[in-house]
């Protein structure tokens, strides 16, 4: 199967209360970035009727729509697409090989490494003050 025989798939297999979740995805994403519909709109090359469409589910976006309203929406697809059903960062990770998404894997990477940042720093914080408390135990103990 190629793209454009995937691209049909994917979109032709939601129903309207699926377009209507995915659309609240969207209009939710977009009013958390303070995103106007226009603003949206014009990053997309569409009109804002269209987003207006899209966001209530009277129309399906394609996949390459979706794609890029989430990068337009700094997020990730699958935010858009799940609502309920948010896949592990494994799924999201196979999902992507899948399709051979660079970005998404460079998105995912950089994701991931900050967070796995953060939790080394706020582990070496923990062990530091650990340490410091077990040190001062011991001089207690003198």
């Amino acid at each position: 199967m190629d793209k454009a025989e995937r691209c049909k798939v994917l979109t032709s297999s939601y129903n309207s209360g699926q377009l209507i979740k995915i659309g609240k995805q969207i209009k939710g994403r977009r009013k958390e970035l303070r995103m106007s519909s226009q603003q949206l709109a014009d990053q997309l090359g569409i009109s804002k009727r269209q987003v207006f469409r899209i966001e209530n589910g009277s129309s399906d976006a394609n996949i390459r729509t979706v794609l890029k309203i989430a990068d337009a929406l700094n997020c990730n697809p699958s935010y858009l697409l799940c609502d309920d059903t948010r896949m592990t960062p494994e799924e999201m990770i196979r999902s992507a090989i899948m399709r051979a998404d660079v970005k998404e894997l460079i998105h995912l990477y950089n994701t991931y490494s900050e967070i796995t940042r953060l939790i080394g720093d706020h582990l070496t914080n923990l062990m530091k003050h650990q340490n410091s408390k077990q040190v001062s135990n011991h001089d207690d103990c003198d």
